[in-house]
Order: structure tokens, then C-alpha cells, then sequence
């Protein structure tokens, strides 16, 4: 389970890095997302208006005959084989008691309810908070065919199409406002050309060079009517392997000046990244980070040099398989925090530095203490939470409740 965990920070960590490495420019740095387990439950949403991100499209369908915008129980930290799953939330200082036990939910606190089919996949979302309204359907094969969104009373739908062989050739909206094609050689599983449309224009365009399943050349084109040559910009990435492992990326962007960026990647015999170096569009090393593994090959630090800023963060696990982390960085930026999540991978302490940041008569930072929060949970019988609270400094913040039904 730990190395579950690990394994996910490491690949969200190259990922991030490498993102960062292709959009900014050398006097920025980047830093491990930090795990919560409510974040899934943020009732905080923007306006939504269906227009899938075509590159979120592209990798997710590499490892899949369609795209992965259907989510699934697992998604929403559900185990075993869950029907319908409500949330509630309170953080209203007077409702919330001392004790767990004497909160109880109305059902005014419900803010989000998700109904799942056999197979695990989301037929049904409600966000009560924000108004958005999801259902999934699927055809005998359990591959999506109908996504609707109702969002203030607003009706949004994809159509997924597939051709002869089961691959996904079409996705489009039921008024032809966005779609998107995809085009394949013969039989094979990878799409070589990606087509987006929007209003019948085509707006961008990617086509992908393969060898066998891995990915060796990404070319991804914008058009724009007014712009020189009807092209708004255009990328290419170079992907390069050591026997099947990444080796190194290589992004060139062309437009009103040609750049170049780059990222390698290094390993140990074991075939674990150990080392990823970043290089600007000068060709210069921006960022360098550093993977180290215990004797069972789990990740137990990163450290990133980005710019002149160092970042560290250090996992570990005790004997009750007790999952612990502590990042640190900039005293003036980031500071130390440390999380420990419990055997079910749920965060219940964090101890991280105040937002604000004070400064003395002479310009040099003073040093807040740090802020503990910690999260108490009820478990039933499958191991998922029903009750969860949040507490800083020992006074309750907020509780959620959740209401889950079985197959």
C-alpha cells in the first residue's frame, strides 16, 4: 500500500516537473503537489462547460481503446462494490459540537451524491452546491456512449463513436459545437492523427509517430484564421528511450522565434529513475532532481535544486505500515511540513508553516509557527470513512459525513 503511495508521488513529481520544464522560463521552480484526502469534496467550483483538453485526451487513451473522462469508485476513495455514495459537509462553527458524536448532518449540509454500476464506473454525479449535473451511460460492453452535464439548468452532452475495431473515432457535443476525430493505421491500438474542431473549424491538430507502444514524436499544431499562415503555433516533442525507459523529452517550440527545451532522465539497475535534469531554452540546467530508494526499492526522498532554491521531501513508513512525509524548502517560501496519513491512506496529522509571511525592521523573515491540523475518521466495514472530522489547533473546523450503499 505504501509503495502505492510513493509510486504516485514520484510519478506526479516527474510529471509536474516536467510540465514546468516545457512552459517556464529559468527563474521559476517547482515544487511535489501534497496529498490531501479532501480535496475530492471541495464544494469551491468554477462555471463548467464541456471542452476536454486534447493532450489529456491523447495519454489517456494510449493505454485504452477510449478516453479516461469517465471516473470510476476509486477515483472518489470508495472500495468494494458501492451503489451510491452522499456527501455532507459542515463548517458551520455553531452546529459543529465538541464531540464527533454530537454532529449531526441536515440534509441542507449534502453537497454531493455519486451513483456507480456494477463494473465501478460513475453513472451519476450531483454537485448540490454548484449545480452540476453528470450522467454517464454505457453500452453491454461497459464502454461509455452518452455523457449529459446540467449545469444552471443547462444541458451539455458528449457523444463517444467508435469504429469497427472498438477504438474511439469520434467525440462530440450534440450540436457539433466541439468535436473531436481520431484517425488510426489499419488495426493498430494508437491513434496517428487527432483532429479538433470547434463550430466545423479545425483549431488544433496532433500528429503522433509510434514505435510499437511507445510514443517517439508528438507534433501539435494551432490555427487561428488571422494568424500568418492561418497557424497560431506550432510544437513538436522528441521522446527518446533507453531500451523501453524514457531517457530524455526534447520540446521545440516554433513561432515568431524557434526555442528549445529539454529534460533527461536517468536510472539505476533496477530500472528506477534516480536523477531528472532539466534544461532551459539556453541549453543551461535549471533544475535538477534527485530520486533516492530504500533496500526494497521505495522511494524515500527527493531532492530538487531549482534555480537557487533547494526542495527535499522525505517519505517513511513504520511498522504498523504508517505513512509519513515531510517537505521542506525555502525558510522565506515553503518552509517544513509534515503530514502522516493512516493505514488506509487518509491524512490525520499535518503540520505545515502559516501562510503570511512576517519580516523584521531589516527585511528578514521571521519564522511563523507552524499550524497542526489533525483529521479523525470512522471507518465502516470495507475500510471507507463515514464520518471525518477536521481539527486545527484542537478546535473543530469541519466534519463530513458520508452516507454509502452496497451492492
Amino acid at each position: 500500500m505504501s509503495r502505492k503511495i510513493l509510486r504516485l508521488i514520484l510519478i506526479t513529481s516527474i510529471l509536474h516537473s516536467i510540465t514546468a520544464c516545457n512552459n517556464k522560463k529559468s527563474d521559476q521552480t517547482t515544487t511535489t503537489a501534497v496529498i490531501t484526502s479532501d480535496k475530492q469534496f471541495n464544494d469551491e467550483t468554477s462555471k463548467y462547460v464541456p471542452s476536454p483538453d486534447l493532450d489529456l485526451v491523447l495519454f489517456a487513451i494510449k493505454h485504452s481503446s477510449f478516453p479516461d473522462l469517465i471516473k470510476n469508485r476509486k477515483y472518489y476513495d470508495l472500495r468494494g462494490d458501492v451503489i451510491k455514495c452522499e456527501v455532507y459537509k459542515i463548517h458551520d462553527p455553531e452546529t459543529l459540537g465538541n464531540m464527533l458524536t454530537d454532529i449531526v448532518a441536515r440534509p441542507e449540509d449534502r453537497t454531493e451524491t455519486y451513483k456507480f454500476n456494477k463494473d465501478g464506473n460513475l453513472v451519476y454525479s450531483n454537485r448540490f452546491k454548484s449545480e452540476i449535473e453528470v450522467v454517464n451511460k454505457f453500452n453491454e460492453n461497459n464502454i461509455p456512449t452518452k455523457q449529459t452535464i446540467i449545469n444552471d439548468g443547462k444541458k451539455y452532452q458528449r457523444l463517444f463513436h467508435y469504429d469497427d475495431n472498438n477504438r474511439l473515432s469520434l467525440l462530440s457535443d450534440e450540436n457539433d459545437e466541439s468535436i473531436i476525430e481520431w484517425s488510426y493505421e489499419n488495426k493498430g491500438e494508437y491513434p496517428l492523427d487527432i483532429r479538433l474542431y470547434r463550430r466545423k473549424k479545425l483549431k488544433q491538430r496532433i500528429r503522433l509517430t509510434w514505435n510499437n507502444d511507445l510514443l517517439i514524436e508528438k507534433e501539435k499544431i494551432g490555427y487561428n484564421p488571422v494568424a500568418r499562415n492561418g497557424i497560431l503555433y506550432r510544437e513538436l516533442e522528441e521522446f527518446n528511450y533507453n531500451n523501453k525507459s524514457l531517457h530524455s523529452v526534447k520540446l521545440i517550440k516554433i513561432g515568431s522565434r524557434r526555442t528549445v527545451s529539454s529534460q533527461k532522465l536517468y536510472y539505476d539497475e533496477n530500472e528506477l529513475v534516480t536523477n531528472l535534469t532539466q534544461f532551459n531554452i539556453d541549453n543551461k540546467i535549471y533544475s535538477i532532481t534527485n530520486y533516492i530508494y530504500d533496500d526494497k526499492l521505495n522511494l524515500i526522498q527527493t531532492k530538487q535544486k531549482a534555480d537557487i532554491n533547494f526542495y527535499t521531501d522525505t517519505f517513511g513508513v513504520d511498522q504498523d505500515d504508517i505513512f509519513s512525509r515531510k517537505v521542506e524548502g525555502p525558510l522565506e517560501l515553503l518552509g517544513v511540513s509534515n503530514y502522516k496519513y493512516d493505514k488506509y491512506n487518509n491524512i490525520i496529522e499535518n503540520e505545515s508553516p502559516q501562510i503570511m509571511r512576517n519580516f523584521d525592521q531589516q527585511n528578514k523573515y521571521i519564522p511563523e509557527q507552524n499550524n497542526k491540523t489533525y483529521y479523525k475518521y470512522k471507518y465502516d466495514k470495507f475500510g471507507n470513512w463515514v464520518e471525518k472530522l477536521k481539527l486545527i489547533e484542537g478546535e473543530i473546523s469541519m466534519y463530513w459525513k458520508r452516507e454509502i450503499e452496497y451492492y
